[in-house]
């Protein structure tokens, strides 16, 4: 089986910094992970994060029903053992396994997009488009 997985990371310069200095940033952090420089604690902060997310997620309709759909009904019940464990399955994630997953799968194939915002243009409304607004 071959892998297409894709993982985007995305982030907003300060005021302070150059889109290269935030590019830099982000492959330093995926760096950190794959060192194992980071907090196990982390681990499971992430896991009840998710677990909020999933039951905060159950009060809507919308997102129930789509819960269902792919595991249930698109897969054929076939990943259904493993979405209904996948919450468990995370909690039993060690920092090790975290490392040797980011030392297989990060490899940095890098295609960096970036979007720089235009001076705005200050337009003047109209006398009539402004009584308009008032009304």
């Amino acid at each position: 089986m071959k892998d297409y997985s894709v993982l985007f990371l995305t982030a907003r310069n300060k005021s302070d910094q150059t889109l290269e200095q935030v590019k830099d940033l982000l492959l330093q952090q995926i760096n950190f992970i794959k060192q194992g420089n980071f907090d196990e604690s982390l681990i499971r902060a992430t896991v009840d994060n998710a677990k909020f997310s999933f039951l905060d997620g159950l009060n809507n309709n919308g997102n129930r029903t789509y819960r269902l759909l792919n595991p249930f009904v698109v897969s054929k019940t076939k990943t259904w053992p493993a979405e209904v464990s996948a919450l468990d399955d995370m909690s039993k994630l060690t920092k090790k396994d975290i490392v040797d997953f980011a030392n297989k799968w990060l490899v940095i194939i890098m295609y960096v997009f970036t979007k720089k915002r235009r001076r705005q243009i200050n337009c003047k409304k109209s006398a009539s488009h402004r009584s308009l607004l008032s009304k």
